[in-house]
């Protein structure tokens, strides 16, 4: 077998060992303190999936209180044409605002439900607090 390739063998056992290791190491810690929270595994899983929380599609449209289909589609409709490409505006706030108004109008139409977004930070238990 050649040099390079021994090596490259060795590499890769070397680092899958490292990797197991550490990550047995944290399962650990995950049963040690008493399991998974399932509000962060959400959160986790809707950002890999590239979700948008109720509360950042809020800040990004600038949406206060109660929502109206029509003020969702209206600042949606300003923040996107203030940010066109042939304007000199930018490609990602505009993303950003299409992501924004789909979140919002899910929320409006019942799919989702703000106070279990699960995006949100959980909030602390008193019994938390009281340790503190």
């Amino acid at each position: 077998m050649a040099p390079w390739a021994r090596l490259l063998a060795n590499v890769l056992v070397t680092g899958g060992s490292v990797f197991v290791r550490s990550f047995m190491r944290a399962y650990e810690q995950v049963v040690a303190q008493g399991g998974v929270n399932t509000q962060a595994v959400k959160k986790m899983r809707d950002r890999a999936a590239g979700r948008m929380s109720i509360s950042e599609a809020r800040q990004i449209l600038n949406v206060n209180g109660p929502l109206t289909l029509e003020e969702i589609t209206e600042r949606h409709l300003a923040v996107y044409t203030g940010n066109a490409v042939d304007q000199g505006g930018s490609y990602f706030l505009q993303c950003k605002a299409e992501h924004a108004k789909e979140t919002l109008e899910r929320t409006f139409n019942g799919e989702l439900n703000e106070e279990t977004d699960g995006l949100e930070e959980p909030e602390e238990s008193s019994q938390d607090s009281q340790q503190r």
